[in-house]
């Protein structure tokens, strides 16, 4: 990824991942995928400054029944819902650890 990254700099080409779970069965499950792959990102790059121009997380998944059901959007402050999720690998991405300590958007 880093290679492919350079690649596309060295023509001017904005870089970008997509953070995506695969199972639709389970909030749970999805979360369980998108982590994966957002640990995989920040193993990858492991600084800010080094990560891809564009992060982008994306929920296209399909239950076995043919919904886009998943994972639930809201509320943001429970576990395994898509903006929680994004919130936590967002601060994760940018280094933060330890539990989060508020709401991605002020009340």
């Amino acid at each position: 990824m880093k290679r492919l990254q350079a690649y596309a700099a060295s023509f001017n080409i904005p870089f970008g991942i997509i953070i995506v779970g695969y199972n639709g069965e389970a909030d749970g499950l999805y979360t369980f995928d998108d982590d994966a792959l957002a640990n995989a990102v920040a193993d990858t790059f492991q600084t800010w400054d080094a990560m891809p121009q564009h992060i982008i997380f994306q929920s296209w998944v399909v239950t076995s029944t043919g919904l886009f059901i998943t994972p639930s959007n809201l509320p943001e402050d429970r576990l395994y819902t898509h903006t929680n999720t994004v919130w936590d690998l967002f601060r994760r991405l940018r280094g933060a650890s330890g539990g989060a300590i508020g709401k991605a958007s002020p009340r």
